[in-house]
């Protein structure tokens, strides 16, 4: 929207033209409830972020894929993880752990936990772990399944390396910008070839929800999920997290 406007306004001064634009607040209402209803429709699913805003909360992602039935396309909810911080004895790690069992076993991802060392802007640590048998986890304890480093700037951008496949996965964000102190995170993160050129998505973020800044939405362009999708799902999970408690803190104006 603000890229049509934005363009009107350079038409209007190309031919020193100066208009009054009325914007209707129900327009601006139904145009945010479709953004947020259909902004994912050409991707295989989505994950809805909520960040807590209460320390005796924890933050969530939900994962959601696309089924259709009959004509229709229906999201329907699988799964989701939390995003906890450990102990006093290690502030610096925070874990991101799938929450339960998902309602369609076939989309049961193995990746059961990643933790990151979130100790700065740069060569941040992450590992995650995966159930060798998913069937039955609680008898049994999670496998190292990969692990890497990622940094904050001056690009989000992560090296992931399987243990199960061998080799490095880069992903990068498209632009440098996408933790800001007073908005929700804002990021595009792709896969990065050898040469530094981007190919294909592995996540984007969407839209925050009306009148919900704790609740941010992002696209997800598979529904078989790897350590491409989540290990900077659970990144922006915190940053999010951290807005969260910024947007709902009580505001004082001065009159």
């Amino acid at each position: 929207m603000w890229v049509h406007f934005s363009r009107l306004w350079q038409l209007c001064l190309l031919h020193k033209k100066y208009v009054v634009l009325y914007i209707s607040p129900s327009w601006l209402t139904s145009s945010r409830k479709y953004q947020w209803s259909h902004f994912c429709d050409a991707f295989e699913g989505e994950v809805i972020l909520t960040g807590a805003v209460d320390p005796l909360h924890t933050s969530t992602a939900s994962f959601y894929y696309y089924s259709t039935v009959g004509q229709q396309s229906k999201r329907a909810f699988h799964y989701n993880y939390t995003l906890t911080a450990n102990n006093t004895g290690a502030p610096n790690w925070h874990t991101l752990s799938l929450n339960g069992m998902s309602l369609f076993p076939e989309t049961q991802p193995d990746i059961v936990y990643i933790s990151y060392n979130m100790t700065g802007d740069s060569n941040n640590y992450f590992e995650a772990g995966c159930m060798h048998n998913i069937s039955h986890p609680s008898t049994l304890k999670p496998a190292l399944f990969g692990h890497g480093r990622y940094n904050a700037t001056p690009y989000l951008s992560f090296a992931i390396t399987e243990l199960a496949g061998g080799g490095v996965t880069q992903l990068r964000a498209v632009d440098k910008e996408w933790r800001f102190p007073d908005d929700t995170p804002s990021v595009v993160v792709r896969f990065e070839g050898p040469d530094g050129k981007l190919g294909g998505i592995a996540i984007q973020s969407a839209v925050t929800q009306r009148n919900h800044c704790n609740t941010l939405k992002l696209c997800l362009p598979s529904r078989n999920l790897t350590l491409a999708n989540l290990v900077p799902l659970g990144v922006i999970l915190e940053a999010q997290e951290t807005f969260s408690q910024y947007c709902t803190r009580p505001r004082i104006y001065s009159m």
